[in-house]
This record gives structure tokens, C-alpha cells and sequence, in this order.
């Protein structure tokens, strides 16, 4: 990287998405272990939470709880679609990608019924959930 400015701007883009392969970034070390290559298929990434209810997209603590279970919830927020106007939440969580990923939620609540939440990834390649 030609500074250290560019560097850090690299890393915190994480992961990295070219010609449909999933990418990261890590800072070069002399000591490359196990655990090196186990820390890079942690990468932060954004999911969106689909098919949940109104109520649930008003009440943050509800959804973010929800969304600990794809990983560590760094940064979240209600959205609406552009064409249909239904609104969806997005978090940007950490997620280890060693393991399989879910597709969907089930979103448990005192309050209301349980219901399933769809999960898209943003700018992930093609991939199989199964395996």
C-alpha cells in the first residue's frame, strides 16, 4: 500500500468482493499461524433483515438481538425500498465465514407470533448455503 492512510482505508472496507470471489484483507505479520488464516475468514459484512413486521423495525433492542445471531452487531438502521416502499433493517455485523451461512431468522417475541426474517448479503458472490 503506498501510505498508511490507504492501508487502513483497505482494511476497514473489509471484505472484498472481485470477479465474483470473496476477498480480505489483513496487515502482513513474519509469524503466519493457524490462527492467522482462522482470524481472516472473520470479516465484517452488511446483511439485510427482510419480511419483518413494522413493529419490530421501530424497536431497535428487538432487532439488534435478532441480528447477534448472524455475529456481532457493529452498526444497524431501518430502510425503506426505493420501488415498494417495505422496509427492511440492515446491520453490519462481523461473520465468520469458515461457517455455513443462514438464509433466514427465526424472529422469537413475547409480544407477537414467531415469524421467519429473510437474510440477503450484500455483495457476496454466489455460494451454496448448504455446504
Amino acid at each position: 500500500m503506498p501510505n498508511e492512510e490507504t492501508k487502513k482505508w483497505a482494511l476497514n472496507r473489509n471484505p472484498w468482493v472481485i470477479k465474483d470471489r470473496l476477498f480480505t484483507l489483513s496487515s502482513w505479520t513474519l509469524s503466519i499461524t493457524k490462527t492467522t488464516f482462522d482470524e481472516m475468514a472473520i470479516a465484517p459484512f452488511r446483511v439485510q433483515l427482510w419480511e419483518v413486521n413494522d413493529d419490530s423495525c421501530t424497536k431497535i433492542f428487538r432487532w439488534k438481538i435478532m441480528a447477534s445471531a448472524i455475529g456481532q452487531v457493529l452498526e444497524s438502521g431501518v430502510f425503506a425500498c426505493k420501488d415498494t416502499g417495505e422496509r427492511f433493517i440492515k446491520v453490519r455485523t462481523i461473520i465468520n465465514f469458515a461457517k455455513p451461512l443462514h438464509s433466514q431468522l427465526m424472529a422469537v417475541s413475547e409480544e407477537v407470533d414467531s415469524f421467519w426474517v429473510s437474510l440477503k448479503y450484500e455483495f457476496l458472490p454466489s455460494f451454496c448455503y448448504h455446504c
